[in-house]
Formats: structure tokens, sequence, C-alpha cells
């Protein structure tokens, strides 16, 4: 009995730290605003992007239609596995206003994934990850006043992704409780035969 409930609390406990690393939005909607002159202002788009390959690109032509019609130059949008990246040929620069950006929203990466995290990479001078915020299920960046003027730019937004935590804290929860399950049993065992 007491190897038993050993096992089951070490199995318990690895998998409760194990992540699942095929998150992917492939086979997925995701939806695509470009907000302007505040975050909650729609200045072009949505535009509901179905995600068919790793990745699946938009090409836009300049003053375009639907989300394209955020650009002002020749650029292009890429959506893969968990990656979001915008291209632009040189030319001009983004207005300068409160926020001035993309929105990349309703992403699904499976069940219970959500956002926990990112990371940028781009050559738009000054823009940072200060610029960069995100919730469960959407990502966005402000490039107010970025200028991209002398040569082009990209912008690549990659996000990690976990279950929430409350599950894993409730497994172990339940594996620690097994264990001390195991001491009392044990310290009692031995007090019966002591006597």
């Amino acid at each position: 009995m007491r190897s038993i409930l050993i096992g089951v609390s070490a199995l318990i406990l690895v998998g409760s730290a194990s992540a699942n690393a095929a998150v992917s939005l492939v086979g997925t909607d995701v939806t695509i605003s470009y907000l302007s002159p505040t975050d909650t202002s729609v200045f072009a788009g949505p535009t509901v992007l179905p995600i068919t390959t790793d990745p699946t690109t938009l090409d836009c032509p300049a003053f375009g239609s639907g989300i394209c019609a955020a650009f002002v130059e020749n650029a292009a949008i890429a959506i893969g596995a968990d990656s979001f990246t915008v291209v632009e040929d040189s030319g001009s620069s983004y207005a300068t206003e409160p926020f001035n950006g993309f929105q990349f929203s309703k992403l699904d990466f499976g069940p219970d994934e959500k956002i926990t995290g990112f990371s940028l990479l781009t050559n738009l001078p000054g823009l940072t990850p200060a610029d960069v915020s995100f919730t469960g299920d959407s990502i966005m960046y402000n490039g107010s006043g970025r200028s991209f003027e002398n040569s082009p730019y990209f912008v690549t937004l990659t996000v990690t992704t976990a279950v929430p935590e409350l599950s894993t804290s409730a497994m172990m929860i339940f594996g620690l409780a097994g264990l001390g399950f195991l001491a009392y049993r044990t310290s009692r065992k031995g007090a019966v035969f002591a006597a």
C-alpha cells in the first residue's frame, strides 16, 4: 500500500509539472484589428484569418481593404503556430497617437491554454517589450510615432502558453495529502506494535 501511494503521488507531481509543447493556432481563425487612435478604437478590420499552415501569410497592398487598409506601403502579416509577424516596406511612419498598432485576438491554442508571456523581435526603431500587452487570448503592440521612412521593418511576437495554475495546484495538494496520509498511517502502525 505504501509503495502504491508513493508511486501515485510521484506520478501526480510529475504530471502536474509537464507542459503542453504541441500548442498551435493551425486550424483556428485569428481576428486581426488595427487599433487607432486608442487601444479600444478599431481603425481597420477586424479581419478573420483562417490559419491553415505554419505560417499563414496575408499579403497587403498599400491602402488595401479590410485589415490591409492600415498599411500605407506594401506589407504582409504572417501568423504561425505561436507567432505573429508584421512586415511593411519603407516610406512612412506610425502616426503619433495614444495607441497605433495591431491586435491579434480570439487566439485558441488548445484546451485551457492561455498566453502567459511573449518575446519581441523587431528592427522598428524604438519599439520595446513595454509597447506590447497581452491577455489570455490576445496580444497587441503599440507602434505610435515609430518611423520606418528609411528602411522596411518587421515586428515578430512569439507567445508562450500554459494551462492555468489552478489544476496544477490542486494536483500537487492531492499528491501531498496522499504522502501525509501515508506518514500518518505509518506512525499509527508503529504505535500499535510498540504497545
